[in-house]
C-alpha cells in the first residue's frame, strides 16, 4: 500500500513554512510539550516486569547475595525513559516506609571512572559532598545511603561508559560484585548495544545475572508488532492534539503510515518519534491543521536521510 501523488500534496495550510510562524515562545512551548508526552512503549512491558520481579525478590532477602539484570537496547529504544518511569511507578505504589527509596536511578557520565560512579550514586541520594573523598570513602558512603534508604534495585544507566578502559572495567566489575555479594542491593545494568557486548563478555558479572531483559526492536514482519505500533501511534497522535500541538489528529495509525514509520525507524519507536517530531514542526510552520503525509515525507527527507538513518524515502517510491 502506498500513497498517491495527490495524497502527498498538502491539504491544509501553506505549501511551505513561513517565517512569521517561527515565534520563539511558541516554538519553545511546542518543544517542551512534545518532550513531555508519555505513551507507554509496548516493548517496555517485559523489561519492566522483569526488573520488578528482581526488586521484589531482593526486598525479601536483604543481606544475602543479590543479582543483576541486564537491560540494553539500541539508541532510541527508550532505556532511560523506562528506568525513570520504573522508579516513578514503584515509588508511587507507596509499599515502603517513610524515607525509604525502593528503586533509585543513576546515570553515568561519559568516560566514567569507578570513582565518578560512586559520586553519581551519591548524587542520586542527594549527598551534598558527593564529589569529595577517596574512592573507598565514596564507596562506603554510597553503600550506607543504599542501605539507609532501603533500596532494593539500583538502576545504573549507560554502563558502557564504565568499560571504556580495561582498568576501569575491571574495577567496575569488582564494584558491582561487592554490591551483589555483600547483599547491599540488586542492580539493573542499562546500556546500549555496545554495553550489551561488554556485559556479555564479562564472565564474573554474567554469573551473577538473571535472565536478560533487553529491549527488543519491533519486527516489521510481525502482524502483532504492527498492531502494537499502530495502537501506540494512535495514542501518541491523540496526546499531541491534547497538548495543543495540532488541531486534529494525523491518523498516524493508518496501516500505510505504520509500515513506513516501522521501516524508517528500524523497529525502534524512539527513532519514529524523532521523525514525527520533525513532521510536527514542519506542519506547524506552514499552519497546517494536522501532520499530513506531506509533512512526514519532508521529515524523512530532512531528518532521517540527513542523519544517514536510511537510503531512500518510502513515500517517494513509485
Amino acid at each position: 500500500m502506498t500513497f498517491s501523488k495527490a495524497e502527498l500534496q498538502p491539504k491544509t495550510g501553506w505549501p511551505e513554512g513561513r517565517a512569521d510562524r517561527s515565534d520563539d515562545a511558541e516554538l519553545s512551548r511546542r518543544s517542551a510539550a512534545i518532550l513531555a508526552i508519555y505513551v507507554a512503549n509496548p516493548v517496555h512491558r517485559g523489561p519492566f516486569e522483569a526488573m520488578d520481579r528482581l526488586r521484589a525478590q531482593t526486598a525479601g532477602r536483604r543481606g544475602t547475595r543479590q543479582y543483576a539484570i541486564r537491560v540494553t537496547g539500541s539508541s532510541g529504544a527508550g532505556k532511560s525513559t523506562l528506568a525513570k518511569k520504573f522508579v516513578e511507578k514503584v515509588t508511587a505504589r507507596g509499599h515502603h516506609a517513610d524515607g525509604e527509596r525502593p528503586a533509585v536511578y543513576v546515570e553515568l557520565e561519559q568516560a566514567c571512572t569507578v570513582k565518578r560512579m560512586w559520586s553519581s550514586i551519591l548524587h542520586a541520594y542527594h549527598d551534598g559532598f558527593a564529589d569529595e573523598g577517596s574512592v573507598e570513602s565514596l564507596r562506603k558512603r554510597a553503600v550506607d545511603a543504599i542501605l539507609r534508604s532501603g533500596t532494593s534495585l539500583l538502576l545504573v544507566d549507560e554502563v558502557q561508559h564504565l568499560f571504556y578502559r580495561s582498568k576501569d572495567g575491571l574495577a567496575a566489575t569488582d564494584a558491582f560484585k561487592r554490591l551483589l555479594d555483600c547483599g547491599v542491593t540488586s542492580l539493573a545494568l542499562l546500556g546500549n548495544e555496545e554495553g550489551r557486548g561488554l556485559l556479555e563478555s564479562n564472565v564474573q558479572l554474567v554469573n551473577r545475572m538473571v535472565t536478560p531483559a533487553d529491549i527488543r526492536r519491533l519486527d516489521p514482519a510481525s502482524d502483532a508488532d504492527l498492531d502494537l505500533l499502530g495502537e501506540f501511534l494512535k495514542r501518541f497522535d491523540a496526546a499531541m492534539v491534547a497538548a495543543k500541538l495540532h488541531d486534529r489528529p494525523a491518523g498516524l495509525h493508518d496501516p500505510r503510515l505504520v509500515d513506513i514509520l516501522m521501516e524508517v525507524g528500524g523497529g525502534v519507536i524512539g527513532a519514529m518519534i524523532n521523525v514525527i517530531r520533525e513532521a510536527s514542526d514542519h506542519a506547524h510552520l506552514r499552519a497546517a491543521e494536522r501532520i499530513e503525509p506531506f509533512d512526514l515525507a519532508r521529515a524523512i527527507d530532512g531528518w532521517s536521510d540527513g542523519q544517514n538513518r536510511r537510503v531512500g524515502n518510502p513515500f517517494r517510491r513509485a
